[in-house]
């Protein structure tokens, strides 16, 4: 299963190998999460991943999982891992096309009633993206 993939692993599959000593608060977050299969990321860890658009192939099927099974998954507000999956371009769904589908099926559906203005906006944005 791909998903099981560490990003280590995926690095040395692309012979992109960094070795670097991190300082910056997302190479902090990266350096952090490197060896964990993606399986195992918090819903922020599935959060950062999607708004940077790392590993995303990878990421997406994992992502989209929690949210199947939990609309509102996040780690700092409720609905926080569907903004950041709608954060992704729509030039990048191109590459992720199963998922796509798979999300669309979902949100099309989604009748969730939250009183988050960046919820409900996500979810527009995923519907429009849908259409």
């Amino acid at each position: 299963m791909r998903e099981s993939e560490t990003f280590r692993r995926l690095e040395q599959k692309l012979g992109a190998i960094t070795n670097q000593q991190p300082g910056w608060p997302l190479e902090r977050w990266y350096e952090k999460v490197r060896d964990l299969s993606i399986l195992e990321f918090s819903d922020g860890d599935l959060c950062i991943a999607c708004r940077q658009d790392v590993h995303l192939t990878h990421v997406l099927p994992v992502a989209i999982d929690r949210v199947l099974s939990d609309p509102l998954a996040g780690d700092n507000y409720d609905g926080e891992l569907l903004v950041a999956i709608a954060s992704i371009p729509a030039s990048r769904w191109g590459d992720i096309g199963m998922e796509k589908e798979r999300l669309c099926r979902y949100v099309k559906s989604l009748k969730c009633d939250v009183d988050d203005s960046d919820v409900n906006a996500a979810i527009q944005q995923l519907r429009y993206l849908c259409r």
